[in-house]
């Protein structure tokens, strides 16, 4: 939960810097290509090298970087700081999330019993975005909005000790060179069609998540005219919408093909995003349209949540096991550059053209996914890569 915390954080640094600071969007808006591009490659140097080391000293050192980054952060509050911090806090969640997660099949005995102990791991990491978000929204109310970053140190603190209380039977560690197959067998799926287009629709899918969740407190406090704990507050609906629609779209799953699922959802996106923005254009004719606003754009995180979970599953299922870890080497690396490339978009054009025409062009990011999830399904039912 605590990766969640910080990497999450984007938006709430990115609205006081920009408020409190001075500094103006198209410069905050690079701090999502320092997250993101030590999570790219932080996972590139680490997947293959994390068994010299094993799982458990990988989490400590995750933790201590957590640690050192948040009492970074809430000390110094520059952008300069911003950019040193969520750089750590990049690579600390690379470090956790191949630990963590490989660490999983040590701890379940069957794949019911690890489906769920990753669902609630997805689950907490969208809950704790929640969480985080009010304690900002408390600590802005006092005045004190950087002060958050040392609950925060005190919660990696916990996990830390928490760690030295962890026993793993750790399978015998490899020794000597690292293991360069993985890397082969992501040159081998670049030449398959199905995973050239799934990886143009992972590319689009982050932009818009990471876009809204980095932007969406500015957009209510400069657009709608909200105070900043209550645009904090209120943007922090988003993660929630976003775990509740992954869980209802588990149920609807079972009784929906996929494709028919993912397509409604997709225009029901659309549909709520042109609704929300056609309101906030007209908030100076009454006072009610700014709330309708306020209240849809963070529903958009429901509508939108199964696309990116179910297009991952869709691939992986189709994948022999010891491809597993490649694709899930490629999901990390495009999903990085989709959210880097959408945050720095959406600062640059927030700054020029201004919030309601920039969020516009998510519109038309998720037509083009409407448009690839036909030729994708059926590239995939052709080819079973």
């Amino acid at each position: 939960m605590m990766p969640a915390m910080l990497l999450n954080s984007v938006g709430v640094v990115i609205l006081m810097l920009n408020s409190q600071g001075g500094v103006d969007l198209s410069s905050v808006g690079w701090i999502q290509p320092f997250k993101d591009g030590a999570v790219l490659i932080g996972s590139l140097l680490l997947i293959s090298f994390i068994t010299r080391f094993g799982y458990k000293i990988a989490m400590q050192v995750g933790c201590l970087l957590e640690i050192l980054a948040c009492l970074l952060m809430g000390t110094f509050d520059g952008v300069f700081s911003a950019y040193l911090f969520f750089v750590m806090a990049g690579v600390a969640f690379a470090l956790l999330k191949i630990a963590i997660y490989s660490a999983v099949s040590l701890i379940t005995d069957d794949k019911d019993e690890h489906a769920g102990i990753i669902s609630l791991y997805e689950g907490g990491f969208m809950v704790s975005i929640f969480i985080a978000n009010g304690l900002f929204a408390w600590m802005i109310h006092l005045q004190s909005w950087n002060s958050t970053f040392y609950i925060f140190a005190f919660f990696a603190a916990i996990s830390l000790i928490c760690t030295f209380f962890i026993h793993f039977d750790m399978p015998q560690l490899k020794k000597g060179k690292s293991d360069s197959s993985q890397y082969r067998k992501v040159l081998t799926l670049f030449s398959k069609p199905a995973v050239l287009l799934f990886l143009l629709l992972i590319l689009c899918y982050p932009l818009i998540e990471q876009g809204v969740i980095d932007f969406l407190p500015t957009f209510q406090a400069t657009v709608l005219d909200l105070s900043h704990a209550k645009s904090v507050l209120i943007a922090s609906l988003l993660p929630v919408m976003i775990a509740a629609g992954r869980i209802c779209f588990g149920f609807i799953a079972k009784y929906i093909e996929l494709k028919k699922a993912l397509i409604g959802t997709t225009i029901l996106a659309i549909l709520l995003l042109i609704v929300s923005l056609v309101s906030a254009q007209m908030t100076h004719i009454h006072p009610s349209f700014s709330y309708i606003a306020m209240w849809l754009l963070p529903c958009l995180g429901f509508f939108i949540a199964p696309i990116y979970p179910s297009l991952n599953s869709s691939l992986l299922s189709s994948q022999p096991k010891d491809y597993q870890s490649a694709v899930t080497l490629l999901i990390m690396i495009f999903s990085a550059i989709g959210g880097s490339i959408g945050s720095v978009a959406m600062g640059y054009l927030f700054h020029y053209i201004g919030g309601i025409e920039a969020f516009s062009l998510y519109i038309v990011v998720l037509i083009i996914i409407l448009l690839l999830l036909v030729p994708y399904f059926k590239l995939l039912q052709r080819s079973r890569v």
